[in-house]
């Protein structure tokens, strides 16, 4: 599982690299709710949060 983490990670970090050239206000994407669109900073900043949300989760984990 954490193999798995790391690997996304990397691979967020590679797709930030490709958006620092392009111009993120004009970009969308979908989500899994039909019809729902986010600008991809929005979509960006919701992964951030999951990210920290499975963070605090296995940080309680270790603890227990």
């Amino acid at each position: 599982v954490l193999h798995s983490f790391i690997s996304f990670q990397k691979e967020t970090l590679t797709f930030l690299d490709q958006l620092e050239q392009m111009d993120m206000s004009k970009m969308k994407v979908k989500t899994m709710i039909r019809f729902v669109r986010l600008r991809i900073a929005d979509a960006l900043r919701v992964l951030v949060y999951h990210n920290a949300r499975h963070i605090q989760q296995a940080q309680r984990a270790l603890k227990s």
